[in-house]
């Protein structure tokens, strides 16, 4: 499975590569020096690959439609359009049939008060733009902080629905469900604990 998904991953990008390097701002004559698979695999092993170049610029493939990723997108540009001050950070997306291309997000740690603040009210956005779409494991390697503010990297966190579970047995189980079902289930605001 390695070999055909590596064939696949190099045949694709060899195809696409004019409208890779035009949409990621990449010189034709760049090359690969590295590729990087991580996360779980789906469909005979296939995974997300970070394809690392010589001019230090890096970008993801991702071997199933990025629909989701390019209307997310479109998405945040319309907050930012309502909502200038919000100034969310949109990644540049590829679509292809049944695979994409998708820009690589930098980590960079925030640092002064100014530049948390605005952080943490992006995040407040995210969080309330995911909720209503189910969106859970908000949080981890699932979102990475840039210099541009947070994004949201693997949309397969939304749309989730909960599993159905007997209905609660006392007060204690009833508020776990509602908490559960609350935007403190996406996982990334601070859990209460119950004192027992």
């Amino acid at each position: 499975h390695w070999c055909d998904n590596t064939i696949e991953l190099i045949s694709r990008l060899d195809r696409d590569w004019e409208e890779v390097c035009s949409a990621f701002g990449m010189e034709l004559n760049d090359k690969i020096i590295s590729i990087s698979s991580g996360g779980d695999t789906h469909n005979s092993g296939r995974a997300v690959t970070t394809v690392i170049l010589t001019s230090g610029k890096s970008i993801v493939y991702k071997p199933r439609s990025v629909s989701l990723e390019n209307n997310f997108q479109e998405l945040l540009r319309y907050f930012n359009f309502e909502f200038s001050s919000l100034n969310l950070k949109t990644m540049k997306v590829v679509e292809k049939d049944n695979y994409g291309w998708i820009e690589f997000i930098e980590p960079e740690q925030t640092c002064d008060q100014e530049q948390l603040e605005k952080y943490f009210l992006q995040l407040g956005a995210l969080t309330a733009i995911t909720h209503p779409m189910h969106g859970v494991d908000f949080f981890f390697e699932n979102v990475i902080a840039s210099k541009q503010g947070p994004v949201l990297i693997d949309l397969e966190t939304l749309f989730h629905q909960s599993l159905e579970i007997e209905s609660a047995k006392n007060a204690r189980e009833n508020t776990q469900l509602i908490l559960q079902d609350s935007v403190l289930g996406m996982g990334i605001l601070p859990q209460p604990q119950c004192q027992i």
